[in-house]
C-alpha cells in the first residue's frame, strides 16, 4: 500500500504527463499538419476515469491533492467544474462530466488552483436518455462558454455518420441543441470551452423527427514546416458530409502562379480517414507536391478536379486570398456541380 506521500507523488506525475502530452501533440501538429487536426473528432468509448490536480501561486508548500469528480461546488481553490445540466422540456438532469480541465478563481490570498481529469463516457446503456422532437438545452452556470456536440448513431458508433454541430447560446448560461440527421437514436458527446477550461459529458438522444441534415464540406490544405510556418507544398484534400462513401475517388490540383508558371499535382490514392460514412481523404503524390512547392513564391491559384465514382467535380481557390481566417493553410472548396449530400425523406 502506498502512503500519502506516495499517492500524492503519483497524482503529481500524472498531471505533469498529461500536460507534457498536450505540448507534444501541439508540436506534432505544427511540424506535420496536413489538415488532420481539422478532421471531425470522435470520442472513443471506455469506462475508466482519473482525477489529478495542481496548485500554483501563494504558499510554495502547497502540494497536489486528489479531486473527486463528483464534487461540483464552485469556490476559490475548488478543482472541479460546476454541474452541467441537460434540460428536455420539464425534465432536468445533471450530466456526469467525465473529462475536464479547470482553473478555479483565485482565493483571498491570490492563490489559483487548476486540475485536469481524463476519463471516458462509459457504455451507452449507462448514459442518461431523452426522447422526442427536441430541442434540448445544456445549462452551465458560467458565461462566456461555447458548446459543441458530436452525434453518432447508437447502432454504429464506430463507423456510422458522425455529425459535429455547434450549440446556439440562448441565454448567458443556456445553449440549445436541435435535432440533426435522420430520426434515430444517437450518442451525443457534448464539449464546452470557456475562460476556466473545458468540460465533456454525454447522453443518449432518441430523436423522433428528422433534423438538420449534414452537408458536404471539402478542404484543401497546405503543409506546415518545421519552423511553424505554412509552406506552399500541397497536402490533404478532405471531404465529409457526403450522402455515401464513394467507391472510387481521385483528384488533380493544378497550381498556377501570378507569373503564369504552373504544375499539376495528382491525388491518386486515399489516405486513412477511418470508416465513417460519407468521408474521403486524398493525399498528393509526393514528387508532384515537391514540384508545386518549387514554383515562384507568388500568389497561387489552385484548380481542383475531383472524380468520384465516375463524376467530375471542379473547384478553384487561391493563396493567400482565400485562406481560412481561422486556420492557416486551409482552403474551403465549393464544387461545381455540388457534391452529393443527404436529401430530405
Amino acid at each position: 500500500m502506498l502512503g500519502d506521500s506516495g499517492r500524492l507523488g503519483i497524482f503529481a506525475l500524472m498531471w505533469i504527463c498529461r500536460r507534457l502530452c498536450v505540448c507534444l501533440g501541439a508540436a506534432a501538429v505544427l511540424t506535420a499538419a496536413c489538415g488532420d487536426a481539422l478532421q471531425d473528432s470522435v470520442i472513443t468509448e471506455t469506462n475508466v476515469s482519473v482525477s489529478v490536480s495542481a496548485v500554483s501561486g501563494g504558499d510554495d508548500s502547497a502540494v497536489p491533492t486528489e479531486v473527486a469528480v463528483s464534487d461540483t461546488e464552485s469556490r476559490p481553490g475548488e478543482l472541479a467544474p460546476p454541474p452541467l445540466k441537460l434540460i428536455d422540456g420539464d425534465r432536468e438532469m445533471t450530466l456526469q462530466i467525465w473529462t475536464y480541465c479547470w482553473t478555479a478563481p483565485a482565493d483571498a490570498e491570490g492563490r489559483s488552483a487548476g486540475a485536469c481529469a481524463d476519463g471516458w463516457r462509459g457504455p451507452a446503456e449507462r448514459l442518461p436518455t431523452v426522447s422526442g422532437t427536441g430541442p434540448v438545452y445544456v445549462e452551465f452556470p458560467r458565461s462566456g462558454w461555447e458548446f459543441s456536440a458530436s452525434m453518432s448513431p447508437l447502432g454504429d458508433q464506430e463507423c456510422g455518420r458522425a455529425q459535429s454541430v455547434s450549440l446556439t447560446e440562448v441565454a448567458s448560461t443556456v445553449h440549445e441543441l436541435v435535432p440533426h440527421g435522420y430520426a434515430d437514436v444517437y450518442v451525443v458527446d457534448v464539449s464546452g470551452r470557456g475562460p476556466s477550461g473545458d468540460v465533456h459529458a454525454s447522453f443518449v438522444w432518441h430523436t423522433t423527427v428528422d433534423g438538420v441534415l449534414d452537408t458536404p464540406r471539402a478542404r484543401l490544405s497546405l503543409q506546415w514546416g518545421g519552423d511553424g510556418e505554412v509552406t506552399s507544398r500541397l497536402c490533404d484534400l478532405s471531404i465529409s458530409g457526403l450522402a455515401a462513401t464513394p467507391e472510387s475517388a481521385s483528384a488533380t490540383v493544378t497550381v498556377t502562379t501570378a507569373r503564369g508558371t504552373s504544375a499539376s499535382v495528382a491525388y491518386p490514392q486515399r489516405a486513412h480517414a477511418g470508416c465513417r460514412v460519407g468521408r474521403v481523404r486524398l493525399e498528393p503524390r509526393h514528387t508532384d507536391a515537391m514540384l508545386a512547392e518549387a514554383l515562384d513564391p507568388t500568389p497561387h491559384r489552385y484548380d481542383v478536379e475531383l472524380v468520384m465514382d465516375g463524376t467530375t467535380y471542379r473547384a478553384a481557390t487561391s493563396w493567400p486570398a482565400d485562406e481560412s481566417p481561422d486556420h492557416a493553410g486551409i482552403f474551403v472548396l465549393s464544387f461545381d456541380p455540388a457534391l452529393p449530400g443527404l436529401s430530405a425523406r
